[in-house]
């Protein structure tokens, strides 16, 4: 259920930022304010945790937004967030509002799967196959897994493209398994 409120409230804030012509920056600004506040283990922790008195985190979220430097617009996005006891779910709306970024820029993300080191060619030659594929612009964080064999995986979304000889090899071994 938090995923929902996340979603509402990047949602708000995106739009915001598209009129403001600062989507871009309220977005970069949500994700360095969460990672300062995690970075800050339990210190951060004051500003979100309800074990701590809601009058003292907001005492606390007040002083560190007067000295954070971010935009009005986003500072009180974060006191909303605080007064409806969501700030402990800025690192999710954080997430989907990158979402949004992406959806706006016709970017897909996703995740390449080889076996071994890949030269930069080839992985730009599979963004563009996958990304004709999906009709966007694809970006990729490549991880290596040697069990795969050959071949590559690709999951982009929902999407998942498995090019790879050790799925091939497994589907061979059921067929001849059925024989």
């Amino acid at each position: 259920m938090r995923g929902v409120f996340a979603k509402r409230y990047a949602q708000a804030l995106f739009s915001l930022g598209v009129d403001d012509n600062q989507a871009q920056e309220y977005g970069q600004e949500i994700r360095d304010f969460w990672a300062s506040l995690q970075g800050a283990g339990a210190d951060g922790a004051l500003l979100y945790s309800p074990a701590y008195p809601k009058e003292a985190r907001g005492q606390a979220l007040n002083a560190v937004l007067a000295k954070a430097g971010l935009s009005p617009l986003v500072s009180d996005f974060l006191r909303l967030l605080h007064l409806r006891g969501r700030l402990g779910s800025l690192g999710e709306i954080g997430v989907a509002y990158a979402r949004l970024l992406d959806d706006a820029a016709g970017l897909t993300r996703g995740i390449l799967t080889v076996p071994g080191p890949l030269a930069e060619s080839q992985i730009e030659a599979l963004k563009s196959a996958l990304g004709t594929l999906v009709g966007r612009k694809v970006e990729f964080k490549v991880e290596e897994d040697p069990a795969i064999i050959g071949g590559v995986v690709a999951k982009l979304g929902d999407l998942v493209v498995d090019g790879s000889l050790r799925s091939r090899l497994d589907r061979l071994s059921a067929l001849l398994g059925t024989v």
